[in-house]
């Protein structure tokens, strides 16, 4: 239903590039209509023939994180620039004197820039972009199929075929389908199939299955 939020922990079995590979994570699918959801991946994955790593992240996410990072840590400690009359009570000038050449008392004023503080708001509105989408066909009250294509995903991890530890930043995608149980107190039980993969490793099938709670009826 609209506004539903749901939480799953996600496993998956797969065979990118003859690796063996196993995924484990977590998914947070929220329903923007009675029928669509928005998902957001976050998982390790791990080659059994190398036992290698790699880190799934929306790529939203992966992008944004750093930008508000910089945008925090700018907003924070701004630069401050100090204004002041620049004369002293007798009228000599000095630098930090708090009277104008009249003799008027006009203290000293603070600015304060920010610089790449407006990173922090564009890494938030990259942060809220998900992966994919899943449209629900319900089956009765207790079963559903949801289809779904995850387009805007990265893999952050070592490649299978490099011969080096260096570390990558690749674009990944899945499309796939899961069929679902659900009871009346929010537990959600679902398997699922999906094709897809990363740049510059090969495309591959997986299956897996999640176990999820739908916060609407907490």
């Amino acid at each position: 239903m609209s506004g539903d939020v749901i939480l799953h922990v996600d496993s998956k079995w797969g065979d990118r590039k003859y690796t063996n590979y196993q995924y484990h994570g977590l998914r947070l699918e929220a329903y923007v209509t009675d029928y669509v959801s928005i998902n957001y991946n976050l998982g390790l994955g791990k080659r059994k023939y190398d036992n290698k790593w790699q880190f799934h992240t929306p790529l939203g996410a992966a992008v944004g994180a750093p930008l508000f990072g910089i945008g925090l840590v700018s907003a924070l400690t701004p630069e401050k620039t100090e204004t002041c009359g620049g004369y002293d009570q007798f009228g000599n000038e000095t630098e930090g004197g708090e009277y104008d050449f009249y003799g008027n008392h006009v203290g000293c004023e603070t600015d304060k820039k920010y610089g790449w503080g407006v990173f922090g708001i564009l890494g938030i509105a990259l942060i809220v972009i998900p992966d994919g989408i899943s449209v629900t066909l319900p089956l009765g009250d207790y079963f559903k199929i949801s289809p779904y294509v995850n387009l805007l995903g990265a893999d952050i991890g070592s490649r299978p075929d490099n011969g080096n530890n260096a570390i990558y930043f690749n674009y990944s995608w899945s499309i796939g389908s899961r069929f679902a149980f659900l009871n009346n107190r929010g537990l959600e039980l679902s398997a699922n199939w999906e094709y897809g993969g990363s740049r510059k490793i090969h495309r591959s099938p997986f299956f897996g299955f999640s176990v999820g709670y739908n916060f609407a009826h907490y």
